[in-house]
């Protein structure tokens, strides 16, 4: 694609000229091999182990190690034994382990660009989102991010819809107004603030003392962590229809390691996250759609669906400033290539 040919030539320029720096990609030897000649590999997740997104990264493993017949051992490690999703960003590249599913919004920091695949606001339909991930703007972003970063990633993994819990009702855009809530990355920190609202960056194990004693008056969270963190005893209100974002996770692997491996390896690999990837996308679709059931049928709990109307309202004074914002941190060709990409695939099939 004319777009991937002109990102190709841009970074092998700057890679020479030893421009891209922040990731410390490279790192790290080869895949570790066994005694028997057999390799292993680890993944490391940081979902709780009965999470869909951790069945997922699990069912990855499994079909790669029945596949290889055991010349490739994949062992998953999650609920963040090994890693937190902001440590897997300088853990893979740098060969700390071998392979990670981790969020991508962590990568913004280090990769501006990767800050695509939040944009609060600015997706107003999931499913064009979905064709633009796994389409060319998409692909074009991951490509930046493993020519800077020294990685390969192999898939984009689905948590869910992220949407607001609070402990008042969220109406409309004045109710933000002077709000505290818990924000995560840029984009849905901009979204709060163009709204009024103060973000706050608090892990979310914190939510609920935060809720709890008033620090926060809401937190941006997927529906799976409002009723398995019981966030609704402390915070009755559920608001969908926010467009804050639907979260994606890379299977990712360090760049050194998917190079020692053979052109046979790479494909079962790549053919298992494909495999993957497809039961992942159906088990994110039901859990969002089970979870919300769930509070919808809660006693005190009110969940409120943002009409057309109020969205609109909503995104007219946040996606200006989002953008805005996205465009001052990549460069304006990069920025134009990924806003017209992806228009062109808004009402695409």
């Amino acid at each position: 694609m004319k777009g991937k040919k002109w990102l190709s030539l841009t970074l092998a320029a700057a890679l020479g000229l030893g421009l891209l720096s922040g990731c410390g990609g490279g790192g790290g030897g080869g895949a570790v091999t066994n005694a028997d000649g057999s390799i292993t590999l680890r993944l490391a997740g940081t979902m709780p182990a009965n999470h869909q997104l951790s069945l997922s990264s699990q069912k990855f493993a499994d079909l790669v190690n029945e596949r290889s017949e055991g010349t490739i051992n994949v062992e998953f490690y999650p609920a963040g034994q090994l890693y937190t999703d902001e440590t897997m960003i300088t853990a893979i590249p740098q060969g700390g382990i071998e392979m990670g599913v981790c969020q991508t919004a962590n990568w913004a920091s280090l990769v501006p660009e990767a800050e695509y695949f939040t944009l609060s606001g600015y997706w107003d339909d999931y499913d064009w989102f979905k064709r633009c991930c796994y389409g060319e703007p998409g692909e074009y972003v991951m490509d930046i991010i493993e020519e800077k970063c020294g990685v390969k990633i192999l898939t984009l993994f689905n948590y869910g819809v992220c949407e607001l819990v609070s402990t008042m009702p969220l109406d409309g855009a004045e109710s933000f107004e002077g709000s505290k809530m818990r924000m995560l990355g840029t984009s849905e920190a901009l979204y709060l603030e163009a709204l009024g609202g103060a973000p706050v960056s608090i892990s979310a194990s914190e939510n609920y003392e935060g809720l709890q004693k008033g620090t926060i008056d809401g937190a941006s969270t997927g529906p799976s962590s409002v009723i398995s963190r019981r966030l609704y005893e402390v915070a009755p209100y559920v608001t969908l229809g926010t467009y804050l974002k639907e979260t994606k996770y890379f299977l990712m692997m360090n760049g050194n390691v998917w190079n020692s491996l053979t052109e046979e390896q790479q494909q079962l690999l790549q053919e298992c996250a494909d495999e993957a990837l497809a039961y992942n996308l159906e088990a994110a679709m039901q859990e969002d759609a089970d979870d919300i059931a769930e509070l919808e049928a809660m006693e005190g709990v009110t969940v409120t669906r943002w009409s057309d109307e109020t969205f609109d309202e909503v995104q007219a004074i946040v996606e200006p400033i989002v953008l805005e914002d996205f465009k001052s941190t990549i460069d304006e060709e990069t920025y134009n290539y990924l806003m017209d990409t992806s228009e062109a695939l808004r009402d695409a099939e």
